[in-house]
């Protein structure tokens, strides 16, 4: 069987962005009882969890849109894709999310699994009535998926406090701009204009859009400015990540992210079976009244996190068969 080529850079930023993702678990329930009780917390003592959460997940879609492929724009085709998606997240959405339930008595956090099915059948619909027009390949193409990405991001903050199910959560729909962008980015092999230069640019706003997001400097208060830089901050931290991992050099530290980007979906899957075993380091904060400190805080995160990651590779030497169709769809 032919081998799929794989891009390094892009896995490995893929394992940085799922190590982001196990990070602000872990803090979480260190910190606190768990992530959403977090969401209350105040102060110095959640910096660096707030930090992780400004653009991890954004990041994470930003990703899957670099890998998005979609070349036959046949209607039979479509359903084929659809259905491939559907095995390989909305099957183990289900089945993983029934097994977490049982064991932990609550609902696992696996809203990116069944957001991203529909990012990618919202795409496809778009891609399919785009294929009818001759201008959609080239920028016009382009110029119409950014269109709709910033709509529904729009929408998603116009209508955010309306009082909604949790399956529909308009800040996980949100996130389909990233994934647009991850695939424009893709489309127009973004990668060969972003050199050390590109990232030193791209660096400045990230630094100086940090320092708004974090309170450091002030702008005007005015809601409309604040939201807008909110949202460039976010985007100027993917670019800045995404520049950092193309320039970097490939030493032992790229390698290893790279190596657990191959197993994010299933570190993804994985890794809140572990998450209430941590109690023990939250009673030892406690305690200690180490929450203050955010270098013990990122330290110790680490350390749990790819503890935690650890683990979830041993478990994912399971061997092929239904059994794991259904906990990773495939």
């Amino acid at each position: 069987m032919e081998q799929k080529k794989r891009i390094d850079y892009i896995d490995a930023l893929k394992g940085f962005a799922i190590l982001l993702v196990v990070m602000g678990h872990v803090l979480a329930n260190v910190c606190h009882d768990d992530w959403n009780t977090a969401l209350q917390g105040g102060g110095q003592s959640m910096i660096l969890w707030k930090f992780i959460y400004s653009f991890h997940m954004p990041l994470f879609m930003f990703c899957s849109g670099l890998v998005f492929k979609f070349e036959n724009t046949s209607i039979a085709n479509s359903v084929l894709v659809v259905k491939k998606r559907f095995m390989g997240l909305i099957l183990p959405y289900l089945g993983m999310g029934a097994f977490a339930y049982i064991l932990l008595d609550k609902f696992a956090p696996y809203w990116y699994l069944y957001t991203l099915f529909v990012f990618y059948t919202i795409t496809l619909v778009i891609y399919l009535i785009m294929s009818k027009f001759k201008w959609y390949k080239g920028v016009c193409g382009t110029v119409f998926l950014l269109f709709w990405g910033l709509l529904v991001q729009f929408l998603c903050i116009k209508f955010r406090s309306l009082e909604i199910p949790p399956l529909l959560d308009l800040s996980h729909f949100g996130l389909y701009f990233f994934f647009c962008l991850g695939i424009i980015f893709k489309k127009h092999q973004m990668a060969k204009y972003c050199g050390a230069k590109s990232f030193s640019i791209v660096a400045v706003f990230f630094f100086v859009l940090f320092l708004y997001e974090f309170n450091i400097i002030h702008f005007p208060n005015i809601r409309f400015l604040s939201t807008l830089l909110s949202r460039l901050y976010t985007l100027s931290a993917i670019l800045f990540f995404y520049t950092l991992f193309l320039n970097v050099e490939k030493g032992s530290i790229f390698g290893y992210f790279e190596k657990i980007g191959l197993i994010s979906l299933e570190i993804y899957i994985l890794h809140p079976f572990f998450l209430p075993k941590l109690s023990f380091f939250e009673n030892v904060f406690n305690s200690f009244d180490l929450r203050s400190s955010i270098i013990v805080q990122f330290f110790v995160s680490l350390f749990l996190s790819l503890l935690l990651i650890g683990l979830c590779k041993i478990l994912t030497k399971i061997p092929q068969s239904p059994f794991r169709k259904v906990l990773f769809g495939k």
